[in-house]
């Protein structure tokens, strides 16, 4: 190719040659090129005299006697010698000068070529090199965004040709690839099987015969996947097979079945049935002898339990047989093998003490991940006990944090031994455990003198006692005592004296009144980030606008439900006030307190004023007359990234159009409620106000519940706009239709959670479109009369990786469309079907036997653990209220990076019912 381009430059540099030569030709027949060389000659003739005055002058000076009278005539003669050739010198130099410049940009073209080139031959070699390491790539034909013209399955056949062939070549292996050979290949696996079982009559115990006869046996799983039948047909055969061996009590049978076994999780019940056969033949044929190693068993159940991940959130969708069988195995691994898991040094022998097998697990999966190993997260093993933290904390004293959140079963006794062990700890979270009392507290304080972040939300027993108590953990950072009712005025006085406190939470705490006192004394207002006083109904304006005058660093802010502002109470929008200068006080009084955080606090990040009444389009607004500083009038709202608005019954489309136009990198929105939002709010959303520009792009997150003037029409801007969308809700928008939902889908292909509910108008076409075009993690289609099996189906089909669906009261869904969400959908966590007649107790049995940490809300009577989410029913209720399952993002405290929570919304059924 280098050779190619050698040649072609060369080639074309000889015509340009012979191309310039014509041109000048023809150019001097003309006037223009007859004076041309016309300037040329002159100038030669001049240079040429030149060089001759000077040759003159030198040869005078170098011999001064000399024939005066030869040496003027052999000048002269030259002089005119060199005048006769002037015109030929100045045709060439005008032809050597346009060649010259044709000749560079020839070069400089060829040049490219060869850069190019030497790319390409780059790019090459790189696709050669790793070549190995990438995966098959199989084509289509087909442009259309549409699942349905997309290969889905699992490969059988490939055909690779090294050279072209013929039309009816192609069609002939085509057509031999697409018969149905099934009956044949059933009849040769019958065959093969029953002279396997001939052969081991004669030698039960022979290695080969019997791994090639668990081959046989097993390769039948692995077609026809697909079909019901097929597979329940070839587990049938597995399960023969190991009924003989048990009945024979041929062990290594069943061991070899166990090894041999496709590695996917349809094949979990097979697997655990093989492991309990060998388990009751010989309980102690795993050793590191064995013909089936510990080591090699050890590697089987991620793939049959968990898809092959090794996470320890990979544990959701895991049953109750499952949980058992993956503990045994390890407790059997850790005997012979004490440092197998994690940096194959440290001894976890301790393991085998744990009395629950979840806990085990969790253990392990936690290790094998490489997380920290002086900071645990139970929160996802709700039901470790008191004997299993004994355990734990004896074993890891050096550990420094701990998050057990929701384990109920623990109580206050461990949990004042766990600060006694561990006293280097630093975080501990021990939220929703109900029972836990202030000696908690008062021991962390006496042990635990680095402590920096305490979260005890929804701990009813804890009082002032115990948070007074903290005083004496000087560094502590992060305080979360959210929904402690006992907690007071002096116990949040107390917490003023933390000079390095940066996030406080004191959500629900109803005898809170006094904020003014705190942001007085408080040492730790250039610190303070995170503030969460949402429900503090107690709460005067006094306070808050006390608290965001002081506290200027403040980036998470959440005021939700705060809207008693004075003792007269807030007035009801649908009852006139008795007294109009009692309404415009409390009016004014709100938006002083909402501006004391709009214009103080220029770092917001996260705003929630979540059912605050009062709250209007001025609170976007700069107020130039109440303040005027121009950096306020520059930086107001441009940091923030999440707000809540939910249930702001005076905003509208302006206060939409005014935050946007000052928070261009908004992330997530929430304005369900504003029922005074219409069409022409979403055009905000997308397009400012003020100068027309692009806004919205950025966001994420945008919740339209129960905005109900809101039509399809509306939904356009946030489709040509809102690419980045992963979660949008549009439950409660009656008014929209299948066309502009499915444009929807198809425009913004990265959304993973989706609120349909109480869409009355929408039709399977939109589930349809959702298989196509969506990876879903939850969907929300509550209410929705038209919605059948078969776009459940489809969801189902496509999307395996959900997690929350709720069809409560999806009148057309029968037992169909449950059994397919749980044959595809093993990770899902959440499903509501309350008030669908035709699904079945049995259709929704299977998801409460199998899947014990799964929450599940039926009409049916509560059997066992039915309904267990959080571990209770209340905690059932609350991820369920009422066909709700949505979700705020508001200020957190109840993390280490205190970024965002999820609370729940109020309910709306009844206003959509009338």
């Amino acid at each position: 190719m280098q050779r190619d381009i050698d040649d072609q430059e060369r080639h074309a540099k000889d015509t340009c040659m012979k191309d310039v030569d014509r041109e000048c030709q023809a150019l001097y027949q003309t006037k223009e090129g007859k004076r041309l060389l016309k300037d040329l000659a002159k100038k030669l003739t001049d240079e040429i005299e030149f060089k001759a005055r000077l040759k003159k002058g030198a040869s005078s000076t170098a011999s001064p006697v000399t024939d005066p009278v030869d040496k003027p005539i052999h000048e002269d003669a030259a002089i005119a010698s060199k005048k006769a050739d002037v015109d030929t010198m100045a045709k060439k130099q005008h032809a050597m000068q346009t060649f010259r410049k044709k000749s560079e940009s020839i070069t400089a073209s060829y040049r490219l070529l060869r850069d190019e080139l030497k790319a390409k031959i780059q790019v090459e070699l790189a696709d050669a090199l790793s070549q190995d390491n990438r995966p098959l790539r199989i084509g289509c034909v087909s442009n259309a965004c549409s699942n349905s013209k997309f290969f889905v399955g699992r490969l059988c056949h490939v055909a690779f040709y090294a050279r072209s062939v013929d039309r009816d070549v192609l069609l002939r292996h085509f057509v031999t690839g697409t018969l149905d050979r099934a009956w044949t290949s059933d009849a040769l696996f019958e065959l093969s099987a029953v002279r396997f079982t001939k052969a081991l009559e004669f030698a039960p115990t022979d290695g080969p015969m019997l791994a090639s006869f668990a081959v046989n046996i097993c390769s039948a799983l692995k077609y026809d996947l697909e079909q019901r039948r097929s597979q329940n047909m070839y587990k049938a055969k597995v399960r023969r097979a190991l009924g003989a061996f048990r009945s024979t009590e041929n062990v290594e049978g069943c061991a070899e079945i166990l090894r041999n076994l496709p590695h996917d999780v349809r094949f979990s019940d097979l697997f655990r049935e093989a492991y309990a056969c060998v388990n009751e033949l010989r309980p102690t044929y795993w050793t590191r002898q064995s013909n089936v190693s510990l080591l090699e068993l050890d590697a089987l159940p991620p793939h049959f339990f968990m898809s092959g991940e090794t996470k320890s959130s990979s544990m959701a969708g895991l049953s109750r047989d499952e949980v058992a069988v993956y503990a045994d195995i390890i407790r059997r691994v850790i005997v012979e093998y004490p440092t197998q898991y994690g940096d194959g040094l440290t001894d976890l022998k301790w393991i085998c003490d744990l009395e629950t097998d979840s806990v085990v697990v969790y253990f392990v999966l936690w290790i094998r991940a490489g997380e920290d190993s002086r900071r645990f997260d139970l929160s996802g093993v709700p039901d470790v006990t008191d004997v299993d933290m004994d355990v734990v904390t004896g074993a890891n004293r050096s550990c420094l944090a701990f998050n057990l959140h929701g384990c109920v079963h623990l109580t206050s006794t461990t949990l004042c031994t766990l600060s006694l062990r561990c006293s280097a700890l630093e975080t501990l979270d021990v939220g929703q455990i109900p029972h836990l009392t202030d000696d908690v507290l008062v021991a962390l304080s006496k042990t635990c003198p680095n402590l920096k972040a305490i979260h005890m939300d929804r701990c009813p027993l804890i009082s002032d006692v115990g948070v007074e108590a903290l005083e004496a953990c000087r560094d502590l950072r992060e305080v979360g005592f959210g929904f402690c009712a006992r907690v007071t005025d002096d116990a949040l006085l107390s917490l003023a004296s933390h000079t390095r406190l940066s996030a406080l939470n004191v959500s629900g705490c109803l005898q809170l009144s006094d904020f003014v006192g705190l942001a007085n004394i408080l040492p730790a207002s250039t610190t303070l980030t995170s503030l969460d006083i949402s429900g503090c109904r107690r709460l005067t304006d006094h306070g808050i606008i006390a608290i965001g005058t002081r506290c200027t660093k403040l980036t998470h802010v959440n005021l939700a439900f705060c809207d008693k502002v004075t003792d007269r109470g807030i007035w009801v929008r649908c009852r006139p006030p008795p007294n109009i200068r009692t309404y415009v006080q409390t009016y004014v009084n709100v938006m002083l307190m909402l501006q004391a955080i709009t214009h103080n606090c220029l770092d917001l990040v996260s705003l929630n004023v979540q059912e605050l009444h009062l709250v209007t389009d001025n609170v976007f607004s700069f107020d130039q007359q109440g303040d005027g500083r121009a950096v306020v009038s520059k930086l107001l709202l441009a940091k923030l990234r999440t707000v809540v608005l939910a249930d702001c019954k005076l905003l509208t489309d302006t206060g939409i159009a005014y935050l946007l136009h000052r928070a261009r990198h908004l992330q997530s929105m929430d304005v369900s409620g504003c029922y005074h939002l219409t069409n022409q709010g979403l055009e905000f959303i997308t397009t400012d106000i003020f100068n027309g520009s692009i806004t919205g792009e950025h966001l994420t997150v945008l919740d339209l519940s129960y905005c109900m003037s809101l039509s399809s029409d509306g939904v356009r801007f946030v489709r040509e706009r809102c690419k980045q969308l992963v979660t949008v809700s549009l439950t409660g928008c009656v008014l929209l239709q299948d066309a502009e939902v499915i444009e929807l889908v198809k425009a913004c292909g990265k959304i993973a959670n989706l609120g349909l509910g109480f869409c009355r108008e929408l039709s399977d076409d939109v589930l349809i479109a959702i298989s196509d075009c969506l990876w879903l993690d939850s969907l929300f289609i509550n209410r929705c009369a038209k919605m059948t099996d078969v776009g459940v189906c489809a969801v189902a089909s496509q999307c395996t990786g959900l997690l929350a669906v709720n069809l409560s009261s999806c009148k057309r869904v029968t037992d169909v469309a449950v059994d397919r969400l749980y044959d595809n959908c093993p990770k899902l966590a959440q499903l509501d079907v309350t008030y669908c007649p035709h699904v079945t107790r049995g259709a929704a049995s299977r998801f409460s036997i199998h899947r014990p940490g799964m929450v599940l809300r039926t009409d049916f009577e509560s059997q066992g653990s039915h309904e267990q989410g959080e571990g209770s029913e209340a905690a059932a209720e609350k991820l369920f209220r009422q066909h709700s399952w949505k979700q705020h993002p508001v200020a957190v405290i109840g993390t280490s990076s205190h970024e965002q929570a999820m609370v729940d919304k109020p309910l709306r059924d009844a206003a959509l019912l009338r």
